[in-house]
């Protein structure tokens, strides 16, 4: 499944849209990240998914090598302003 991520150098927490890790791709839960503070105040915490190993898709598939291993994000109440999410 290709799935686009905003890259967020100042973030701290992977992040996940909750409908697209629970509902429709059925991700295996493997914690809770607990509520903290954002650029905006407040924020609440949410579940945390195994996305498992990752590749860059805009890599031609025979290129393709493996980039992240045991990839988690959360499904925080805003997880990105687009794409499916962050990585921090």
């Amino acid at each position: 499944v290709a799935l686009d991520f905003v890259v967020d150098t100042a973030a701290n927490v992977n992040t996940i849209n909750a409908k697209l890790a629970a509902t429709d791709l059925k991700l295996p839960q493997v914690g809770v990240q607990g509520p903290g503070i954002s650029t905006g105040g407040a924020l609440g915490g949410g579940a945390t998914y195994l996305l498992g190993d990752c590749e860059l898709n805009d890599v031609p598939k025979e290129d393709r090598v493996l980039f992240l291993s045991g990839l988690t994000a959360s499904a925080l109440p805003v997880a990105s302003p687009s794409g499916a999410g962050l990585l921090g």
